[in-house]
């Protein structure tokens, strides 16, 4: 049986250009979430905190962008964390504390609109087939992220006398 190797060479430069083009694609996305953000939060990163000195939230984008491994975090001053990731094979990561994940099994794609204005993410539930895929807007997660900080903040004052 006689391999060709020319086809076989054609077909793995095929499947890593097409693996390059979904990372690219996936990392693209990333920054417009970034610019999402930068809008729908941007009291918080302008604002800094009487008590501690930092800024209500930040924003931080990390990574290589030019080798497809990047990773966008938001931080709030009350200690609660949100990222997303993309790793070089192109697949989403993400991680917060408090764990607003916690249904996310696995995120399939991150889109958001034209003007910035909004944004969705397709994922897979925690337990489910991918048959199971559902699509949310992204704010609730942020949502609950900074309701985590207005909780810390509420309960901060509530001890004072």
């Amino acid at each position: 049986m006689a391999i060709d190797f020319k086809a076989a060479y054609e077909r793995i430069k095929a499947a890593r250009q097409r693996l390059v083009e979904l990372r690219a694609a996936r990392v693209e996305e990333l920054l417009r979430l970034q610019a999402y953000l930068r809008e729908t939060l941007a009291e918080f990163f302008n604002s800094v905190d009487p008590i501690t000195g930092n800024r209500f939230a930040e924003l931080a984008l990390d990574g290589n962008r030019a080798h497809g491994e990047i990773s966008l975090t938001i931080a709030t001053f009350a200690g609660g964390r949100l990222k997303i990731s993309v790793d070089s094979q192109g697949h989403f990561a993400h991680a917060a504390v408090p764990d607003v994940f916690a249904g996310v099994e696995r995120i399939l794609d991150v889109r958001v609109s034209p003007d910035a204005l909004a944004a969705q993410m397709d994922f897979v539930p925690a337990g489910k087939t991918r048959k199971g895929v559902q699509t949310v807007d992204f704010a609730i997660y942020v949502q609950a992220l900074i309701e985590r900080a207005i909780a810390s903040s509420e309960a901060d004052s509530a001890d004072a006398p």
